[in-house]
């Protein structure tokens, strides 16, 4: 088989990568639908800003709330206790004041890791 030598021009190439990234920016937004709607949040390296939009809108449905290597976590006016089939949080690598602002039941697994499952076997 003979090797082919493709030449783009500029413009080209900018609308190729273009499109590149439009398709993996899509497929990005439709794991996190996916996985919105099956009950996980999951953010990794993400900054205390963007981390804070999400602890103000976590659905009804949320069952695994992973912050992972963030700048910071806020709990403060975050009522994780109202979540009905919460079952496991975790914040490992990320700053949190978790542990002070929450205030119902759930098991200290680890160092930023919290299971809140023994609320379903009482």
């Amino acid at each position: 088989m003979a090797k082919r030598i493709l030449k783009l021009t500029e413009s080209d190439l900018i609308r190729l990568v273009k499109k590149v990234v439009k398709e993996q920016d899509d497929e990005m937004e439709r794991r996190r639908q996916r996985d919105l709607e099956g009950g996980m949040v999951m953010l990794e390296r993400k900054d205390a800003d963007t981390v804070q939009k999400v602890l103000s809108n976590l659905p009804q449905n949320l069952k695994f709330l992973a912050i992972r290597d963030c700048e910071g976590a806020d709990f403060t006016d975050v009522d994780i206790c109202s979540l009905p089939g919460l079952y496991f949080v975790n914040l490992r690598g990320t700053p949190n004041n978790f542990e002070e602002m929450v205030d119902c039941e759930y098991y200290k697994v680890a160092d930023n890791m919290f299971d809140f499952s023994a609320k379903f076997f009482n």
